[in-house]
């Protein structure tokens, strides 16, 4: 199920009744408690967030396990809908009960209307086959049936729709341009607004995922892939969930590496040495000037792990050759001292 914002709030449902409409649709009466994030701005901003989650949760409940599709800007809900087996609108006349901010400081609404939900499924019989095989895992098969139908076939409802499926899919190598050309090429057709919404939603993530990332490391100053460096000298890697500080570019003793990052206490603390499998993931062959990422400035080889070996040796990591070895903890030659976090 796609989001358009991170639901920090309980949203209740209190009504969900079904009343029969015809042979392929429904209309569902709901009535939705909407709660705002919790972080308190303006009375019309919150009433807005209220809103729009109980706005949210009404195509959701009509959908129950079918993706929810919903285009926002500027907290207005533009155009909801529900992809794959079926469709939900939230019917005009709806009526919101503006309860106000509650004890625990949050902005409460009761949404009370109505949705329609209509059976819809791929329009074409290639690419219902397409699905199929994207059901059994069989993507390079799929992609291949998308990319026949957009370069060969003369049926304009059947190219858009491959287009469509190709970024919904996530084919396509450039999202926005393969938007920008089904726009051009077919304007009136209805995978237009639905490919829209596809891509505002992405977006929409995208940036959920950054104020996540930078409550934790901070205004984000690099990239490198998964990699994220923020100016509190965290770098966060997405892909694990690993948190990581390069300490003192010196050479390091264990000893001493060990002591650096028991006190280190940036971005509330809860640092520790890495293990050896943890530094082995961190290796990446030819990345940057250290086989690691270059968001992590150091200029050693070695790097110590929290594992110990014996009465006076340690493991540690060499990222030049690639492979695990121990050494004394009293040698600094070359040694340096990471500290790493699993991501809050």
């Amino acid at each position: 199920m796609i989001i358009t914002m991170k639901r920090i709030a309980c949203i209740v449902l209190i009504t969900f009744l079904i009343i029969p409409f015809t042979s392929n649709a429904e209309i569902i009466d709901v009535q939705i408690k909407g709660v705002d994030d919790g972080a308190k701005t303006t009375r019309q901003r919150d009433y807005k967030e209220a809103v729009l989650f109980a706005k949210r949760e009404a195509i959701e409940r009509a959908g129950v396990k079918i993706k929810s599709m919903t285009t926002v800007k500027d907290l207005v809900v533009n155009s909801d809908y529900i992809e794959s087996q079926a469709k939900a609108l939230l019917l005009p006349g709806y009526n919101i009960w503006d309860m106000g901010y509650s004890a625990d400081g949050t902005y409460q609404v009761v949404l009370v209307g109505k949705v329609i939900t209509v059976s819809e499924g791929i329009d074409s019989k290639e690419l219902r086959y397409a699905k199929s095989l994207m059901d059994r895992c069989e993507k390079a098969k799929a992609k291949r049936i998308i990319t026949d139908i957009i370069e060969n076939s003369k049926d304009d409802n059947a190219v858009a729709e491959a287009m469509y499926c190709q970024v919904l899919w996530k084919f396509a190598s450039y999202e926005r341009d393969t938007f920008e050309k089904l726009k051009a090429y077919y304007p009136n057709s209805k995978y237009v607004s639905r490919l829209e919404s596809v891509l505002a939603e992405r977006e929409a993530e995208r940036e959920a995922e950054r104020r996540r990332i930078e409550t934790e490391i901070g205004r984000i100053t690099g990239r490198d892939g998964g990699f994220f460096a923020g100016d509190k000298g965290i770098v966060l890697d997405t892909n694990t969930g690993l948190a990581w500080v390069a300490g003192p570019d010196r050479n390091t003793t264990w000893n001493e590496a060990n002591t650096w990052v028991a006190n280190l206490t940036v971005a509330g603390g809860g640092w520790r040495m890495p293990t050896r499998k943890e530094l082995k993931i961190l290796s990446q062959k030819g990345a940057g000037t250290r086989n690691m990422t270059p968001l992590l400035k150091t200029t050693g080889w070695w790097v110590w792990s929290g594992e110990t070996k014996g009465l006076s040796s340690s493991w540690g990591f060499s990222f030049y050759y690639g492979n695990e070895s121990w050494g004394l903890r009293s040698n600094s030659n070359n040694g340096r001292g990471f500290a790493v976090r699993s991501r809050r």
